[in-house]
Parts: C-alpha cells; structure tokens; sequence
C-alpha cells in the first residue's frame, strides 16, 4: 500500500486487525463457541493475516541472515 492507511482503510477493516491482534495476543477462538461456530469470513480473514505475517517475518529472518554473512 503506498498511501496512508488512516485514509485508505475501511472501519471494518480497522475491526477485523484488532479482532486478528487480540486473537494473536490471547489465543483460542475470536468468537464465542467452537472452531465450527466461527463466521467464515471471519476464520478467512484471520488466515490470511496470519499468512502475511508469516510472509513478512521470513522477509525480516532472510535480510537478517544476508546482513550477518556481509558483515
């Protein structure tokens, strides 16, 4: 994203990162019930969360590793 997220961002979206934050932060399910009683879109969004975040931290460990083998 090259503009401002403040601007770019829908307040639902802002929701689903917090929901996606706390979820990271607490563990267990972002909803009541179990793994079956959580809302699609929800179990989703929150996957593909986790896969950037993955993404972005083997991004930061593969930089980190080429600036220890340059010096």
């Amino acid at each position: 994203m090259d503009r401002c997220p403040l601007t770019e961002v829908r307040p639902a979206e802002w929701g689903m990162l917090s929901i996606w934050s706390a979820w990271r932060r607490l563990g267990g399910m972002p909803g009541p019930g179990s793994v079956q009683e959580q809302g699609a879109r929800l179990t989703e969004a929150l996957g593909v969360l986790d896969f950037e975040q993955d993404l972005i931290q083997a991004q930061q460990a593969e930089a980190a590793e080429r600036r220890s083998r340059n010096g």
